[in-house]
């Protein structure tokens, strides 16, 4: 099993969690949700029809793209079956059309060279090594392979400056931990 598989099987078990816990209304009204998107809009260029978001998690970004662009085709891909479930859940919530999902891999997305209009991800590129393969250069060479010559491509990283988040991101390292030390107790 390669590492790129080890962090399939991760992160699906974090999305099915997330199922559990989460309604499309909790996960779109929340904070980081509205921050990401506000940024997010700003943007996405008004003529871009062909949208990707490689990464898309929850794809709470690909439906609000979807549902403030709607003469745009976008289409989300990850690699949990879990994420894509709960994306789901939010397109049927939202009620719109011009979204899609689909399990894939942004190192080897399934498209054409020059093919989309945009593509973006947040907070995706950051989980990825600087120095072993595949990384943070094999993503966002990909990305650049399936966009247009004169598309464009949006990459959003948390802050380390965003001090709630951070302290966030710092709890959830810590309960884990302890999580583990419990089980091997």
């Amino acid at each position: 099993m390669s590492g790129n598989d080890n962090q399939a099987i991760l992160w699906d078990k974090q999305w099915e969690r997330q199922k559990k816990q989460l309604a499309p209304a909790e996960i779109l009204n929340t904070k980081f949700t509205k921050e990401a998107y506000r940024c997010l809009k700003d943007f996405v260029q008004k003529d871009a029809r062909i949208i990707l978001e490689a990464g898309c998690g929850t794809g709470r970004l690909c439906c609000l793209v979807a549902r403030d662009f709607p003469e745009s085709c976008v289409l989300g891909i990850d690699q949990s079956k879990s994420s894509l479930e709960i994306a789901q859940s939010i397109r049927n919530y939202l009620g719109i059309s011009n979204v899609s999902f689909n399990k894939g891999d942004l190192f080897k997305v399934d498209y054409a060279d020059n093919y989309f209009d945009l593509v973006f991800n947040d907070g995706v590129i950051e989980h990825f090594p600087i120095d072993k393969s595949p990384n943070y250069r094999d993503a966002l060479k990909e990305m650049i392979r399936v966009t247009k010559p004169n598309g464009r491509i949006i990459v959003s990283v948390p802050n380390w400056y965003n001090f709630p988040h951070t302290i966030y991101k710092w709890i959830l390292k810590i309960t884990r931990k302890l999580q583990k030390l419990l089980r091997n107790f």
